[in-house]
């Protein structure tokens, strides 16, 4: 089993930060680690690294929902309109990101603007499930 090279994560997001991680633990016996507040997008995350075959890998499941001290409303990946988790989408990390966007562009498809996004990390908040 692998995972794929370019693959960096998948996104799974939810109403409520607490709630998504209890509702992953309970499906997957995993509980995932606090991760951080996105402040330009209003959200928060908790994350949890792949393994393959016993080897951390560098590739993880984000789940993200609303930061509950956020000041700013989350509308990124429709979470305003979710009443459960839902996955909503993967990023890639391939070495020429401009080049791949450029390509795809050649070939009718426009994967939408190149964000630079960053994330300020929270350790005073806990995620629920343990």
């Amino acid at each position: 089993m692998s995972v794929p090279a370019l693959l960096d994560h998948v996104v799974i997001a939810g109403p409520d930060l607490d709630e998504l991680v209890a509702w992953f633990a309970g499906a997957t016996g995993v509980t995932a680690a606090p991760g951080g507040v996105h402040a330009s997008t209003g959200t928060a995350n908790a994350l949890v690294a792949l393994t393959v075959e016993g080897e951390r890998r560098p590739h993880y499941v984000e789940l993200i929902a609303p930061d509950p001290d956020g000041t700013v409303e989350a509308v990124k990946f429709g979470i305003p309109g979710l009443t459960a988790p839902r996955v909503v989408t993967y990023a890639v990390h391939p070495p020429d990101l401009d080049a791949v966007v450029a390509a795809s562009r050649a070939r009718g498809y426009d994967p939408g603007p190149v964000e630079d996004l960053s994330r300020r990390t929270r350790t005073a908040r806990c995620c629920g499930g343990g």
